[in-house]
């Protein structure tokens, strides 16, 4: 199968959501500077997809000098899992669900060590594997 975009984002504070699945690493969706100057978290970049069998993510973001982490989760079986929170840089970076789930979206956020610096959130994608066996009955007859 291979590498999936969303279909959709969402997210407050975020703009220009298509450009985290327009395939350009140098276009993204961005977050607004603030007037607090104190560390915090952006708010939570959704990003959507129909169901698919998918067992990791990948996604690129910037890497700014006050921009220190991202936290990621990915949604399946009626809950947000916890995949990833910690440093990263400005590449592709890969992250296993662990495991095949039936996964519809994901969400980041960046962590900034001075609220003032805006944050750039530039692609994800999700790993589709193929679809599961359907497990059924089969009948046979014998006719002679």
């Amino acid at each position: 199968m291979g590498w999936i975009s969303p279909t959709g984002a969402s997210g407050a504070e975020w703009t220009d959501l298509p450009k985290t699945y327009d395939e350009n690493t140098n276009t993204g969706a961005g977050y607004s500077y603030s007037a607090t100057w104190t560390s915090n978290w952006t708010s939570f970049l959704e990003l959507t997809h129909a169901a698919l069998n998918c067992d990791k993510v990948q996604f690129h973001a910037y890497k700014g000098v006050y921009l220190d982490k991202i936290d990621l989760d990915v949604f399946w079986a009626g809950g947000w899992h916890h995949i990833y929170e910690g440093t990263y840089s400005t590449a592709w970076i890969e992250k296993s669900l662990g495991g095949e789930y039936s996964v519809t979206k994901a969400r980041i956020r960046i962590h900034r060590t001075n609220a003032g610096a805006g944050a750039q959130f530039n692609e994800f994608d999700f790993w589709e594997l193929p679809a599961p066996p359907v497990v059924g009955r089969s009948y046979g007859f014998i006719i002679g």
